[in-house]
């Protein structure tokens, strides 16, 4: 209970009184990040995980992944994701088969978004998990796993939704274009840092999410703004430039991300009138912050 004013400082006490397995922490409200840390503190458990509490589990979530871990005695456990918007259901088709990891296999992954960047579908062995800290607001989930993984000997994953993301009105998600943003791709290139050890295809692997994420917040400023552009805009283009080299079709990168490259180095206007045009007739996350 970091704080709530909902009630749910009562609930959690009812919960604590009624299972001795349950701690309940009061504390002022400081974050996710600080309320995370406090209860890694804590905690005695083999495997540790982290749920939204705006989110909802399958009820075998957990036996699942920690089924997984000890079968293949895997540092990390992941599984897949339903993501609801709105009443729509966006689930991933897989084939469901539990696929082993082995050390910067899952960084990875976790950059391709193959295992997501939330901590929620995951479990991690406790002397991972209370060995790496939660930071700061805003992709904290994200700094959190790249560290972990690569802690991580080996991490196991099958691509079965048991972990439901209700993406939110007023979510960082589809939000418009905000100073979190500028914020965000600090972060994001942070991650390249972080695996500047590990092997050749995880290090381009970061760049290419760090590439791709400076294309997502450009479509925010052009989609949002009208020119001048502030002079974020201006940074970010030459961060694109920078790292140009993974727009090369070799390297992975997707057709529509080579493409919006080309445009807006092209024409800022005309990559705008191109965007525009994509998100009626596409749906995507850029489109539903408009909505």
């Amino acid at each position: 209970d970091d704080g709530s004013t909902d009630g749910s400082g009562q609930r959690c006490d009812h919960y604590g009184k009624i299972d001795p397995r349950i701690v309940v922490i009061h504390q002022d409200n400081m974050g996710v990040s600080a309320a995370r840390n406090r209860g890694l503190a804590v905690s005695k458990g083999k495997f540790i995980g982290f749920a939204d509490s705006d989110d909802t589990l399958e009820k075998d979530m957990y036996e699942l992944l920690i089924n997984n871990a000890i079968n293949t005695d895997s540092d990390i456990s992941v599984c897949g994701i339903k993501r609801i918007y709105r009443d729509q259901v966006d689930e991933r088709m897989s084939d469901k088969s539990v696929k082993i990891y082995e050390k910067y296999e899952g960084v990875y992954e976790v950059l391709t978004g193959l295992f997501y960047m939330n901590v929620g579908n995951k479990i991690f062995k406790s002397e991972i998990a209370r060995n790496v800290l939660f930071e700061g607001r805003f992709k904290e989930d994200l700094l959190y796993n790249v560290r972990a993984f690569l802690k991580a000997e080996k991490s196991v994953f099958q691509d079965a939704p048991k972990y439901i993301y209700k993406l939110r009105e007023n979510s960082v998600s589809i939000r418009k274009f905000s100073i979190l943003d500028m914020e965000g791709l600090a972060i994001d290139r942070q991650v390249i840092d972080l695996v500047s050890q590990a092997d050749e295809k995880t290090v381009r692997e970061a760049k290419i999410y760090y590439f791709v994420q400076i294309l997502s917040t450009l479509n925010l400023i052009v989609l949002y703004s009208e020119p001048p552009y502030p002079d974020d805009f201006y940074n970010m283009i030459r961060d694109l430039k920078e790292y140009s080299f993974v727009a090369g079709k070799s390297l992975g990168l997707k057709l529509k991300h080579r493409i919006a490259y080309a445009l807006i180095m092209l024409s800022p206007l005309l990559y705008k009138y191109f965007l525009k045009l994509y998100v009626l007739l596409v749906p995507s996350e850029v489109g539903k912050r408009d909505k």
